[in-house]
């Protein structure tokens, strides 16, 4: 017999994760080669619905030039390792409970990382 839990706010059988990207995720540090970028939790939320495929942004920044992404809704493709919005592909991973999202940061594309709502 097998038997599993499942924690409070989290959605399985979306990715290769348990701790898959569906939900609201806000945005706290963004680490590249720009111009430094200050948030504080509330600024930039970020909800994936990988049901039906959509991401839903909402940018609370009092500085608007902090924004990756403009308040709206954006179409969302999610692989096993990788998630595509509108036409950038963004590798995610997961550690210690946070959701990473990275565009070649080797290559000084953004390194994105969020705090689970």
């Amino acid at each position: 017999l097998m038997f599993s839990c499942n924690k409070e706010g989290e959605h399985f059988g979306q990715s290769n994760s348990p701790n898959s990207l569906y939900g609201t995720w806000h945005m706290m540090d963004v680490t590249c080669e720009c111009r430094p970028v200050f948030l504080q939790r509330g600024d930039q939320v970020w909800t994936f619905d990988v049901e039906t495929n959509q991401l839903h942004v909402r940018n609370n920044s009092p500085q608007p030039e902090n924004s990756i992404l403009a308040s709206g809704t954006y179409p969302i493709a999610v692989g096993s390792q990788s998630v595509t919005i509108e036409t950038v592909e963004y590798d995610y991973y997961f550690t210690n409970g946070r959701l990473f999202l990275s565009d070649h940061p080797e290559v000084d594309g953004p390194l994105i990382e969020f705090e689970k709502d």
